[in-house]
């Protein structure tokens, strides 16, 4: 089930509920909403999942509920988008996930006839884990080729490589 609600004056609004059960007889419930909001030079928008889950039922047995051995599936997502111009964007984020919150910067540059890239910076605030990353998607005539470079935290980077082509005749 679900339902939007879209203003000019106060942002559009959407919103859902879920219910699902396994073939192993677990059902589950989730509770699921957005906003967004444009303004003059920005963004923003707002998101949650809630799980309604107290616990699992299972639908074959007599027994109603069971304790949930899970993690909470609750999450917000919360961001503010800025456009710089008709190609290039930055936008920074806020999401809490199990208990868990990350904050983080996205600048992405699409404006050229050749490809684009993006830089980002990502940090979790328990830990304090910070990731870098980068991505360059070059096209030239007849090829393609992306690029990627990933540091997460102080002990692992990753470097990745893609490079497609097509032969004329």
């Amino acid at each position: 089930m679900a339902g939007s609600l879209p203003d000019p004056l106060i942002g559009g609004f959407s919103a859902s509920y879920s219910t699902s059960t396994s073939f192993g007889g677990q059902s589950s419930q989730h509770l699921a909403g957005s906003w967004n909001k444009s303004f003059e030079y920005f963004t923003l928008s707002a998101n949650f999942v809630r799980s309604m889950n107290r616990g699992w039922r299972d639908c074959r047995s007599s027994e109603a509920y069971k304790p949930s051995q899970n993690v909470s599936d609750n999450a917000v997502y919360l961001s503010a988008s800025i456009p710089m111009g008709k190609s290039r964007s930055l936008r920074t984020y806020a999401n809490q996930r199990d208990g868990r919150t990350r904050l983080g910067t996205i600048f992405s540059d699409s404006g050229h006839e050749f490809g684009n890239y993006q830089m980002a910076a990502d940090t979790n605030t328990q830990d304090r884990q910070r990731d870098f990353s980068g991505n360059v998607n070059l096209l030239p005539r007849y090829t393609s080729m992306n690029l990627g470079y990933l540091k997460s935290g102080d002990d692992s980077i990753s470097y990745s490589g893609q490079l497609a082509g097509d032969g004329a005749t």
